[in-house]
């Protein structure tokens, strides 16, 4: 877990302070075989950018810290290698569309325009969510990037990492009330994470595509789509009904 939240740690450092692309030369278009040597000199320099910029913010860092970290960086650049180009396009086009179909609507008040900005909101909205379905998925079958279930675990403070966390806050943030509080956020988080993300995921892309036909084939789909909706939506709160809440109040509204 400690290692696996360094390379949490060591990503957003890196990104924010050192401004390095997260899909490194490794991941780029394949050389041909006279530039191998160049593109594993490129591949070299990378990491040690990263080590440097590692050892710059977390001096203590162990070489198997850092050998985790680019691991990290190289799962999120296969990750981004690997979204769709086709979804891409489908999002850029129906916000294209969408966007033109209300500028006329502004223009014009030609009614049909409303149909076109719903057509082209879910082509954006279904593009959306296939390129979402494939970054989750293949994010929670990385070994190296850390997961939902480890990051509540470093927030809570009856776990050994949590409680390292909450040990180093200043003394006026160690009150009873903000250690349940971070108690009853992190019990809330793993109750949100048994919800099924890819189900979730999948019926909003379903309307999307719903919306995107413009005839009458989305009228068609609205009633299983409501069934659907209704019946994850109480899936939903008979999660939530179990949630630990706690001192969740004392995060909304801290007292004095």
């Amino acid at each position: 877990m400690k290692q696996r939240l360094i390379s949490a740690i060591g990503a957003t450092v890196l990104t924010a302070v050192v401004g390095v692309s997260a899909a490194p030369a490794a991941f780029a278009a394949p050389e041909p075989a006279g530039h191998v040597v160049v593109a594993n000199d490129r591949n070299q320099a990378y990491e040690q950018l990263i080590a440097t910029a590692i050892h710059q913010n977390s001096p203590n860092a162990t070489p198997g810290d850092i050998e985790r970290i680019i691991a990290a960086f190289k799962d999120i650049g296969v990750i981004i290698s690997k979204v769709n180009p086709t979804d891409v396009g489908r999002v850029g086009n129906g916000v294209a569309q969408a966007a033109a179909a209300i500028a006329e609507f502004q223009a014009t008040g030609n009614v049909d325009a409303l149909r076109q900005a719903v057509c082209g909101g879910g082509n954006a909205v279904a593009g959306s969510m296939s390129i979402l379905s494939g970054v989750v998925r293949m994010y929670e079958e990385s070994a190296n990037l850390p997961q939902i279930a480890e990051i509540l675990d470093s927030i809570d403070p009856r776990t050994p990492e949590g409680g390292k966390l909450f040990d180093a806050l200043p003394d006026f943030a160690k009150t009873p009330e903000a250690k349940a509080a971070l108690v009853s956020l992190s019990e809330f988080g793993r109750t949100l994470n048994k919800i099924d993300k890819q189900k979730v995921i999948l019926l909003a892309k379903d309307w999307g595509e719903a919306a995107s036909t413009c005839d009458i084939s989305t009228v068609i789909a609205i009633p299983g789509l409501m069934v659907r909706t209704w019946d994850l939506g109480q899936e939903i709160i008979g999660i939530l009904l179990h949630a630990n809440l706690g001192e969740m109040s004392a995060i909304l509204n801290p007292r004095s």
